[in-house]
């Protein structure tokens, strides 16, 4: 029976064109481009965490370190001695840095990679106290300078670095370290 509606299926031969060799080679190519754009994707992305992670590992001993906080608190106040320095500033390599705005400040300096994920806090004689995976390095002879490390912001406007007054006898390098990229960043600070 046949529906006039309904046109009956009649076993047709469709013609299937044969694929053109000649384009082969293109779609190899095209999947090969696919292929190496994702790969330098994932490289990059690892290369960024990769050069992220050496600055994170330090974090635990952050929150090891702030239990003496209360005890190093007292030692901030005393900065006056602090910021008077004759010594020669280490000369260092800022490297990649990062913007560190200094809002309180109404001013932002360019902070060196190396000192990592950092915060900052503002006391009442207007020391920056920074905070840092790189600050943290510091051994646990010296672990009253952690928080005496920062920029200093004088009566006349002028920054200067605010750094303990005595060099950390077990590491004298990682002080220098650290004391020549707070020079580097106070030399390039400007409004916002």
């Amino acid at each position: 029976m046949t529906d006039p509606l309904i046109p009956e299926l009649v076993e047709t031969e469709v013609e299937v064109p044969e694929r053109n060799p000649h384009l082969v080679p293109w779609i190899t190519v095209g999947a090969i481009a696919v292929v190496a754009i994702v790969v330098s994707i994932l490289l990059v992305t690892f290369g960024r965490a990769e050069s992220i992670a050496p600055t994170a590992d330090p974090k635990p001993s952050t929150s090891e370190t702030t239990s003496p906080s209360p005890s190093t608190t007292p030692s901030e106040t005393p900065t006056p001695t602090e910021t008077p320095k004759t010594d020669d500033v280490p000369v260092v390599t800022m490297g990649p840095s990062q913007r560190l705005a200094i809002e309180p400040w109404g001013v932002q300096a360019q902070l060196s990679n190396k000192f990592g994920s950092s915060q900052y806090s503002i006391d009442a004689q207007q020391n920056l106290v920074l905070t840092s995976p790189l600050i943290e390095k510091l051994p646990e002879s010296c672990a009253a300078m952690r928080k005496q490390f920062g920029i200093t912001k004088g009566t006349d406007g002028k920054y200067v670095v605010l750094r303990p007054g005595e060099k950390c006898a077990e590491a004298p390098e990682l002080y220098d370290e650290i004391w020549g990229q707070l020079a580097e960043t106070v030399k390039t600070i400007k409004p916002l």
